[in-house]
């Protein structure tokens, strides 16, 4: 198993009445540092998951596959964090947005 970031939409569960990010079809053990926080709905997320199911999630347009730390940040990544990030650094990384995010939240220096 890996530890991987998405970026998730998310859908309300209807038993619990609780917003579960879809990227959890994808893999479990998952941490959201905030539900959802961005207002198009979208939120990073951390969770277990194997090659295959990072593929099949790579197909799901609500799912955007962001890797871990020292992987290339995709551009909706940093689109839907650019109020949070500073518009002076090049974001290179994975693990500089996350550690850019982790000022305002330090869930998002969250290791399992």
């Amino acid at each position: 198993m890996y530890e991987v970031w998405m970026l998730s939409q998310f859908y309300l569960d209807p038993i619990h009445n609780w917003d579960v990010p879809v990227c959890t079809a994808y893999g479990g053990n998952y941490v959201c540092p905030r539900h959802p926080d961005t207002p198009d709905g979208w939120a990073l997320v951390l969770l277990d998951t194997s090659p295959q199911q990072i593929e099949a999630a790579k197909q799901d347009p609500r799912v955007v596959v962001c890797g871990r730390d020292y992987d290339t940040p995709p551009a909706q990544l940093l689109s839907t964090y650019a109020s949070w990030l500073d518009p002076n650094t090049n974001y290179l990384f994975v693990g500089q947005v996350l550690a850019r995010l982790a000022q305002t939240d330090p869930g998002y220096y969250h290791q399992q």
